[in-house]
């Protein structure tokens, strides 16, 4: 979801986009994640040791840096929060469908559950 969200944004706001702090933490945590989901080093990634790998440029590399560019993705919160507004006035407006169906679902539940 979110690299589908990110190529939406590049594409609708154009080469702008790369001048915000937002989109700059956005893509780094991207990268992080995606680096992290590698079944190779993905131990050496999000365990607390430290962990120094010389690359081919002849530069130290410190594992320990994938789980903050990890955490930026809570300064990217404010892309998807600005929606807010607008789902609290759905719920308001649906919400007697929303607690009908609720409590059906709720019923249905514990009728599964209990059978």
């Amino acid at each position: 979801f979110f690299p589908l969200a990110l190529c939406l944004r590049i594409f609708a706001i154009g080469p702008q986009y790369f001048l915000y702090l937002t989109s700059w933490c956005s893509i780094l945590s991207l990268l992080a994640t995606g680096a992290s989901m590698n079944l190779r080093t993905r131990n050496a990634y999000l365990s607390p040791q430290t962990y120094y790998e010389e690359n081919a440029f002849g530069m130290t590399l410190s594992y320990e840096i994938v789980v903050p560019l990890r955490l930026l993705r809570f300064f990217c919160l404010d892309e998807h929060l600005n929606s807010l507004p607008i789902l609290k006035t759905i719920f308001y407006l649906m919400r007697s469908r929303l607690m009908r169906s609720g409590y059906a679902l709720g019923v249905i539940w514990l009728w599964h559950a209990t059978l």
